[in-house]
């Protein structure tokens, strides 16, 4: 499981607070659990923030935080936010390696091509054509 420090390290963000908390997933301040990460991007969402459960947020360098902020906070002046309720923890340069995770779902009619990449909790359900080489993540994955 990656920690907030891993992916503050992916990313080459500093982190505020305590950086050894895993993380499952990514989703909004709202919906954000203590395993998840979120994000704020403008003083607009202070309020959210303050009540949200998330254990990790991505922050907006020109956001003016309360100083009693306790949950790590990642500082950035581009927010990193891949796609709503993704969690992309590979840099651009780098490529999951061949192979289904054990904890991928394949349906046994399902034709997977040659170095095929499918990530945990990835689903590939009935009938399915996989290309060569095609990388299958699912909304909450990630890579080990």
């Amino acid at each position: 499981m990656p920690t907030v420090a891993d992916i503050a390290a992916l990313l080459n963000l500093p982190v505020r607070g305590d950086a050894s908390r895993a993380v499952t997933g990514m989703a909004t301040l709202e919906e954000a659990g203590p395993g998840e990460i979120s994000f704020i991007s403008t003083d607009a969402f202070l309020k959210q923030f303050k009540a949200s459960r998330a254990g990790a947020v991505i922050v907006q360098r020109k956001v003016k935080l309360p100083p009693a902020a306790t949950r790590p906070c990642w500082s950035s002046t581009t927010l990193i936010w891949p796609s709503p309720g993704a969690l992309v923890l590979l840099p651009a340069n780098t490529h999951p390696p061949a192979g289904v995770d054990p904890a991928a779902r394949v349906a046994g009619s399902a034709v997977l091509g040659q170095d095929v990449a499918a990530g945990p909790n990835a689903v590939i359900g009935e009938r399915t054509r996989i290309g060569k080489g095609c990388k299958i993540h699912s909304r909450r994955g990630h890579w080990r």
